[in-house]
Order: C-alpha cells, then sequence, then structure tokens
C-alpha cells in the first residue's frame, strides 16, 4: 500500500473509524497476503444481531453481529462455500446495551440511527440499564 496508506488504515482502525479499501487494495490483500477484505455499516450489524437472534434464539454482541455478517458476505461473493469457520464470541451483548435496546425495539419504518442514538444517550443511565435488564 506504500508507507503512508498503511499508517493511515492503521491510525483509522485504532481509533475505530471505518476503514474502506479500494479494489486495488483488495487485490493486494487478497494475493500478497490471502486476506479478504470485506466492510459491515453499523446498521448491518445491528440487523444482524436482530436477525441471529430471531434464527437461533442467541443474542450476540456487536463484535460477533461483524463476523458473522462478513463471513456470510465473503461466502456469497466468494467460490469458497465449503471451508469451515470458527466464530468466537468474544464479549457479552449486555455490554452493548444501546445496540441491543435498538435491534429489540427496531420498526422497519423508523430511523436506524435516531434510534441507537436516543438509546446511546440513555446507556449509562444506572436507572435506565436496571429497567432494560428486568
Amino acid at each position: 500500500f506504500g508507507e503512508k496508506r498503511a499508517k493511515e488504515i492503521t491510525d483509522d482502525f485504532f481509533a475505530w473509524k471505518e476503514v474502506v479499501f479500494s479494489d486495488e487494495e483488495r487485490k493486494i490483500l487478497k494475493e500478497k497476503l490471502d486476506i479478504t477484505a470485506v466492510e459491515n455499516s453499523w446498521e448491518e450489524e445491528l440487523k444482524t444481531i436482530g436477525r441471529i437472534f430471531k434464527e437461533t434464539k442467541k443474542l450476540v454482541c456487536p463484535h460477533t453481529a461483524n463476523a458473522i455478517l462478513g463471513l456470510e458476505k465473503y461466502r456469497k461473493n466468494s467460490w469458497d462455500t465449503e471451508k469451515k469457520a470458527l466464530i468466537s464470541a468474544t464479549a457479552s451483548p449486555w455490554k452493548f446495551l444501546a445496540s441491543i435496546a435498538t435491534w429489540l425495539s427496531f420498526e422497519e419504518e423508523e430511523n436506524l440511527e435516531e434510534l441507537y442514538n436516543k438509546y446511546k444517550k440513555l446507556e449509562n443511565s444506572k436507572e435506565w440499564t436496571e429497567k432494560l435488564l428486568n
């Protein structure tokens, strides 16, 4: 990628900023490192939390939802559909109350970002947290 772009990618990654790779960068990742880059939006992440819960009755954290969605996208856009994959949940979903509350209360016609921001403001409130958990 070149030193400047590699630093930019690393800085953005560690600053929790979105990293988007160009088609040329994806080609380099695949050919030189055998890595496939897949980007997920936070909206897709939240919807995946809800979909996984509806399908399996298991609640996953946003990180696990990203891994599941990334694998699904990879398999959809690749010939590599048979390889086994292990996704290990790394955190409790209850650590991310705003995300969980958003997908629990989301209706298709609602603005997902507005709903998430509303819950994010309440997330650190002890009273709201106790109410949600009960």
